[in-house]
C-alpha cells in the first residue's frame, strides 16, 4: 500500500524526508529479512562454524564458488591470509589474551591452505616490539608445540609470513581492506579476519571461490567442534585458559 502511494503521488519537497526514510526502512528491512533466510539456510548445511570440507560445498557454492573440484587437485590460485596485530612492548608481561591471539596466528601459520600470512604489526608505542621480534617468537612457539628444529621453523617464516611494521594504531576497516589490497599481499584470494580467528581444514575451499566475488563469513563464537590440531595448539600454549576466552 506504501509503494502505491509513493509511485502514484510526487511528493513536495518537504515530504523528501520521509519519504526517503519510509524507502530506506523497507530497503534495510528487506536486507535484514533476506540476511536471516541465508544464515537460516547455511545453519541448516552447517553445524557450526567448524564445518568440514563436504559439509560447505553447498554453503560456498552460493559465495561465488563453481565447479568445485576435490581439495586434492592440482592449483595454481594462491590464498593469502592478511591480518593485524598489536606489537608487544618490550619487557611486557605476556596476558592470556594475547597468548590466545598468537595461539590463532601460530595456527594459520601452519594452516598448509594459507600460501601466505601477512600480518600487519601495530607499533603504536615507541617502545613496542618490531616484526623481527614478532617472527622470533612465532618461529620459538613452532619448535615448542610442533617440535621443530630451528632451521625448519624459520624456513617455514621465511618463505609464508610477511610482517610488516605500521604505526597508524589500530586500523580502520578501509585501512584493513586497503591492506588486503596492497602490493605485500600475493594471493589471488584473500582471507581478512581478525588475528584471533583459527582457521581449520575447510579453507582448502578458498582457493576455489571466485577471486572477483566478496564472501562474508562470520562465526559465533567458541566451538567445542573444533579439530585437534588446532585444540593442540591452544591446550599447549595456553593449558585451558583458552576456554574462556
Amino acid at each position: 500500500m506504501t509503494f502505491n502511494c509513493l509511485s502514484i503521488m510526487r511528493p513536495t519537497s518537504r515530504h523528501y524526508p520521509i519519504v526517503y526514510s519510509l524507502v530506506l526502512f523497507v530497503l534495510v528491512a528487506y536486507c535484514c529479512v533476506r540476511q536471516q533466510h541465508e544464515l537460516d539456510h547455511l545453519k541448516g548445511t552447517a553445524a557450526s562454524e567448524y564445518v568440514n570440507v563436504n559439509e560447505a560445498k553447498d554453503s560456498l557454492r552460493q559465495l561465488g564458488v563453481e565447479n568445485l573440484p576435490t581439495p586434492s587437485a592440482t592449483h595454481s590460485t594462491e590464498v593469502s591470509y592478511v591480518t593485524s596485530f598489536w606489537a608487544k612492548v618490550i619487557a611486557e608481561e605476556i596476558n592470556p589474551h594475547r597468548r590466545e591471539v598468537e595461539a590463532a596466528l601460530l595456527a594459520n601459520i601452519h594452516n598448509p591452505h594459507f600460501d601466505q600470512v601477512v600480518v600487519y604489526l601495530d607499533r603504536e608505542e615507541d617502545n613496542a616490539e618490531s616484526c623481527l621480534d614478532f617472527c622470533q617468537a612465532m618461529s620459538d612457539l613452532s619448535r615448542q608445540v610442533f617440535s621443530m628444529t630451528a632451521e625448519e621453523s624459520n624456513e617455514l617464516l621465511a618463505n609464508k609470513v610477511k610482517c610488516v611494521d605500521v604505526q597508524t594504531g589500530q586500523p580502520s576497516y578501509y585501512q584493513m581492506f586497503s591492506n588486503a589490497l596492497s602490493d605485500e599481499v600475493i594471493g589471488d584470494v584473500v582471507v581478512l579476519a581478525n588475528a584471533n580467528m583459527a582457521f581449520d581444514d575447510s579453507m582448502s575451499l578458498a582457493r576455489f571461490l571466485n577471486p572477483e566475488v566478496l564472501a562474508v563469513l562470520g562465526t559465533s563464537g567458541f566451538s567445542n567442534r573444533m579439530t585437534a590440531n588446532i585444540k593442540n595448539i591452544y591446550e599447549e600454549m595456553m593449558g585451558t585458559d583458552y576456554l574462556h576466552y
